[in-house]
């Protein structure tokens, strides 16, 4: 089992500043109420392949900022490029925008974790503010209007998969759609392979627990034979987890082991007798990923 050179991306960090401003309608009155504001966003300029992406937003409302009476909404499309939009990003900013003051900084961090079926070299990141009347009109550096601004352009080094796991044991195979969401389920117990960075690295989880069937989850997780987090699935909601592991955990090798084991696990069958569904499905994992801090 062999993977391509290890690349060092360096992963640096751009920021660029717009300028924004959002066009609320008036109250029948046709006019426009301009509110003007700055944003940064920072991301990595280049990235290995499936690599999760660590977001900065910083808002500034100007001096003559004046705040909308609604909230709006921040929209980040991902596109390629033909434009077409590959998956997006939208969130409420944590301070609604209806309460933000002129001269007041926001700064805020998001993760986006790009699909696993997608394999792009780049990707463009557009950004805006909607509400539910539609889109706000941003300005541009030029000074002319429109409802979305280039934020960003992102390298993905395809040949570059240091955080890609090899599934060695205790999975099954994967499920959903070619061009959507993937996951594979695990065993109750369930093996993985990294290439091993050789320093602190951060571990990736996206995931749910069959709450309904089986009720409440331990999760241990070990790099080696070093437990590096014990996790406890109490919801039958999707979760997160990035846990840090020391390089002292992943030993001298080229390849470090991941081991999850999950208790209790569910066999559909066993609970329905009619299913014909005779797996042990302990963990429905749509993203396993080993990134070096």
């Amino acid at each position: 089992m062999s993977r391509p050179t290890l690349i060092n991306s360096g992963a640096a960090r751009a920021a660029m500043v717009l300028a924004l401003a959002a066009a609320v309608a008036g109250c029948g009155s046709g006019d426009a109420v301009r509110v003007a504001a700055t944003v940064s966003v920072a991301m990595p300029d280049s990235v290995p392949l499936h690599e999760p992406l660590h977001v900065t937003y910083t808002w500034t409302p100007s001096d003559d900022f004046s705040a909308p009476m609604e909230d709006y909404q921040v929209f980040v499309h991902a596109r390629d490029g033909q434009g077409n939009v590959l998956f997006q990003d939208d969130h409420y900013p944590p301070e609604p925008t209806s309460q933000w003051q002129a001269g007041q900084t926001l700064t805020y961090d998001r993760w986006i974790y790009v699909p696993d079926a997608l394999e792009v070299d780049q990707i463009d990141f557009v950004t805006g503010l909607y509400s539910a009347d539609g889109r706000a009109l941003l300005r541009g550096d030029a000074g002319t209007w429109t409802d979305a601004v280039d934020a960003h352009t992102l390298e993905v080094r395809l040949n570059d998969m240091q955080g890609v796991p090899a599934f060695i044991e205790g999975w099954h195979g994967e499920e959903g759609a070619a061009a959507g969401e993937t996951w594979r389920w695990s065993e109750g117990v369930a093996r993985a392979a990294f290439t091993n960075p050789r320093k602190d690295g951060t571990l990736h989880l996206r995931a749910h627990g069959p709450f309904d069937e089986v009720g409440a989850q331990v999760l241990v997780l070990r790099a080696g034979e070093t437990e590096i987090a014990r996790i406890d699935v109490t919801s039958p909601a999707n979760f997160e987890e990035r846990i840090v592991v020391p390089a002292t955990a992943m030993g001298d090798d080229d390849w470090v082991e991941v081991t999850l084991e999950i208790s209790p696990a569910l066999v559909p069958k066993e609970l329905d007798p009619q299913s014909s569904d005779e797996r042990v499905l302990g963990l429905q994992v749509f993203m396993l990923y080993l990134s070096s801090s």
